[in-house]
């Protein structure tokens, strides 16, 4: 813990210490870090935009998209309905 330095004049030092090619290390993954968390959080935005307009035009009742209703895999019920519903495809 004694090589780690915290004080503001102490950091200052250790800054105008360092070398240029660590400086531009530390850059270069600043900047690929801000990439990547800027692509996957626009993706994210974008996904949850067209998931809340499928859901709106799914509450809005239009027939132009096709929804599956829900399975819930844990529920024997569901499971034996759907099994009976396969067996008759077959």
């Amino acid at each position: 813990m004694s090589r780690f330095v915290f004080k503001p004049r102490d950091l200052k030092a250790s800054c105008d210490n360092e070398g240029n090619p660590h400086k531009v290390k530390l850059a270069a993954f600043a900047a690929t870090m801000f990439a990547i968390s800027t692509t996957y959080s626009n993706y994210f935005q974008n996904l949850m935009y067209r998931s809340g307009i499928y859901q709106q035009h799914a509450l809005a009742g239009e027939s132009n998209y096709q929804f599956m209703e829900y399975i819930d895999g844990n529920d024997p019920r569901t499971l034996w309905e759907e099994k009976n519903l396969l067996d008759v495809l077959d």
